[in-house]
C-alpha cells in the first residue's frame, strides 16, 4: 500500500531533532516503542509480535525504551499500523509528540541550573 505523503511527513517529524541545545530525537527505538504504544491501546498488540511486550506510556522507566525496538525498520512497522486503523497516524503524531515532550523535560531537569 505504501505511506501517503501526509503520513511519511508525520514520521519524519516525529524522528527530526529539535532544536537547540536541548533538543531530543527520538531515533528508531523510541519511534518503534511509539508504534508499540498506539498498537496495544488500539487493540493491535498480536499484529506486532516483533516489538514484544511494551512497557506503559507512563510507567516509571519508559523514557527510555528497550534498545531491542531499534532493530526494526520503523517505516515498514508504521505502514502496518496506519493499515489497520485509519487514524493511527494522528494517533502517532499527538503520541510521538508528547514524548518528544517528556524527553526533553527531561533532559531540562538534568541540565538546567535552578534560579538563585
Amino acid at each position: 500500500m505504501g505511506l501517503s505523503q501526509a503520513q511519511k511527513a508525520i514520521l519524519e517529524k516525529a524522528r527530526a531533532s529539535g532544536s537547540g541545545g536541548q533538543a531530543v530525537q527520538i531515533g528508531d527505538a523510541g519511534c518503534n516503542y511509539v508504534i508499540g504504544v498506539v498498537a496495544t491501546d488500539l487493540g493491535f498488540a498480536k499484529k506486532f509480535p516483533e516489538l514484544g511486550e511494551i512497557p506503559g506510556f507512563f510507567t516509571p522507566g519508559s523514557l527510555r525504551p528497550p534498545a531491542r525496538l531499534g532493530e526494526h525498520k520503523v517505516t515498514a512497522l508504521f505502514e502496518r499500523l496506519v493499515s489497520l486503523d485509519k487514524d493511527a497516524d494522528t494517533y502517532f503524531a499527538c503520541l510521538s509528540a508528547l514524548y518528544k515532550g517528556r524527553l526533553k523535560y527531561d533532559v531540562i531537569l538534568k541540565t538546567q541550573a535552578f534560579p538563585s
